[in-house]
């Protein structure tokens, strides 16, 4: 602490004698000679001393300022490069109907791009929040090594390879600096069916975390536009004509189903 105490007569004395021999000085000079024709008295000279004292402090301050700003600036600057700075973007969003096992399931498709303007870093922990008008709900990505078909009504369906899941894209492989990588998303919706989805027109918030844990968002707010799926750098989307509605199983169709095995199984209890 004592070797730091004595920087800083060091550096008020050099920013002193800077001042004296600069303009201030010479209009001290020029003030005494010139105006008054006669040397300055004992106490003018030290007030005029005790002045470029003050002033060199302030000047010295000023430098140890200008070089802390500038520290932080640099500091700042290496920061950035060492830290990941992801960018996503939802390029699309289509609802419909999944079927797996005879089974029928409210589905929601994203095709999701992440850039990266930062140091190179994975993208993990991708999950959804969907907020429905009585309801909000996180969910998990689903992840199959099968193809996922996604049934439209009315439309074409449109099946995505395991191959473009963007968790397989991106939560192993760092996304490069400058990288750009765009995948698929497909989660399966609990308790509604695909026309409450698209009556009730949530809000729909991807969330995912850099390698250091930093959260990232995405929102998007589903709406009654109809988009045609187009194409999109980076994923094998598929599209084929619709299933004929005799084989494509609802879920007022398998609740139907069910029930009757029900009152099939009672009914014969009940004969017993």
């Amino acid at each position: 602490m004592l070797t730091e105490f004595w920087l800083y007569p060091a550096a008020l004395f050099w920013g002193w004698l800077t001042v004296m021999s600069g303009a201030l000085a010479a209009a001290v000079g020029f003030y005494e000679r010139v105006i008054k024709k006669r040397e300055l008295r004992l106490r003018p000279y030290l007030l005029i001393i005790a002045a470029f004292i003050f002033i060199a402090g302030f000047l010295t301050w000023r430098d140890q300022l200008n070089t802390v700003r500038s520290l932080s600036l640099q500091l700042a600057e290496e920061r950035k490069k060492n830290s990941p700075d992801l960018k996503g973007e939802i390029q699309l969003v289509a609802t419909g109907t999944y079927s797996e096992e005879s089974r029928v399931y409210a589905s929601i498709i994203m095709l999701v791009a992440v850039r990266n303007l930062g140091a190179p870093s994975v993208a993990h922990t991708w999950r959804l929040v969907m907020e429905m008008p009585d309801h909000v709900m996180e969910l998990i990505p689903r992840h199959s090594d099968e193809p996922m078909r996604l049934e439209r009504e009315g439309k074409s369906s449109l099946v995505f390879p395991p191959k473009d899941w963007i968790i397989d894209k991106t939560e192993t492989t760092p996304i490069p600096t400058g990288g750009r990588v765009a995948g698929m998303l497909g989660f399966v919706v609990p308790d509604y069916s695909d026309e409450q989805i698209r009556r009730a027109l949530p809000r729909l918030t991807v969330k995912f975390q850099d390698v250091q844990g930093v959260p990232y968002t995405i929102s998007h707010q589903l709406t009654n536009r109809d988009i045609e799926p187009g194409y999109y750098p980076g994923v094998d989307l598929q599209r084929e004509p619709p299933l004929q509605p005799s084989l494509i199983p609802t879920i007022k169709s398998l609740r139907g189903r069910r029930c009757s095995r029900r009152q099939h199984k009672t009914r014969g209890v009940s004969r017993g």
